[in-house]
């Protein structure tokens, strides 16, 4: 089975000012399609990771105790680097709606 992504977000962290993420929680995806343990990586790492070609997806965790994958994660530039997720029909996957820690 070929990997859906290799990162699944399952949780933000804001700035000081809770305006912008300053970190993610994600967890990686094993080659079989399941999810590693979580990791926190910078915004500036997970820009320059999806920049590089790194597929990330926003992840909320379902009913049955599973992983739901959302909308990707894509990039965006105004005066600086700032994360995103791509336009879907929901709104509960998209970055500002996770879990922060």
């Amino acid at each position: 089975m070929a990997k859906t992504g290799d990162f699944l977000v399952i949780g933000v962290r804001m700035d000081a000012d809770n305006q912008h993420i300053n970190q993610l929680k994600v967890k990686p995806f094993t080659a079989s399609d399941k999810v590693g343990d979580d990791a926190v990586m910078s915004r500036p790492e997970a820009v320059k990771m999806i920049e590089a070609g790194k597929l990330f997806y926003s992840g909320t965790l379902g009913a049955d105790r599973k992983w739901n994958i959302g909308a990707q994660v894509q990039v965006i530039s105004v005066t600086t680097k700032f994360l995103k997720t791509k336009a879907d029909q929901s709104s509960r996957d998209n970055l500002e709606n996770l879990p922060k820690f």
